[in-house]
């Protein structure tokens, strides 16, 4: 379902705070081992869902599916810009071999110069 692999507002708040917390434990997540609020969110994530201030645990949870978000969004772009760069290989491909015989066919000596070579005919 859509809603659930993107952390949209329809999910239930245990099943993101479910991906947020396997998210910390493979490492995707970090989580300071010193800071002002460490002791109040780790409170509200071991307490979770039995409290009535879960303001941090929704924040996590929100910012982790933000990240799942924009790392989908991010790896569909980069095939699509990769699927983009192979089509436009291929035409350059052929283009290239269009051009080539296309001057041979003008002039058999054009066949002969290297690639890149200036291609000039003395017309007498």
């Amino acid at each position: 379902m859509l809603s659930t692999a993107f952390g949209l507002p329809s999910d239930s708040k245990i099943e993101r705070f479910g991906r947020a917390i396997l998210r910390i434990d493979e490492g995707q997540v970090l989580v300071p081992v010193a800071a002002a609020w460490l002791e109040k969110f780790l409170y509200e994530v071991s307490d979770f869902p039995n409290i009535s201030d879960d303001d941090q645990v929704k924040s996590m949870s929100r910012v982790v599916a933000n990240f799942e978000t924009a790392i989908s969004q991010a790896q569909f772009r980069n095939a699509e810009m990769a699927d983009i760069g192979d089509r436009f290989k291929g035409w350059a491909d052929r283009e290239s071999a269009r051009c080539t015989e296309a001057d041979t066919r003008r002039s058999p000596e054009a066949s002969r110069n290297s690639p890149g070579e200036l291609r000039t005919r003395v017309v007498g």
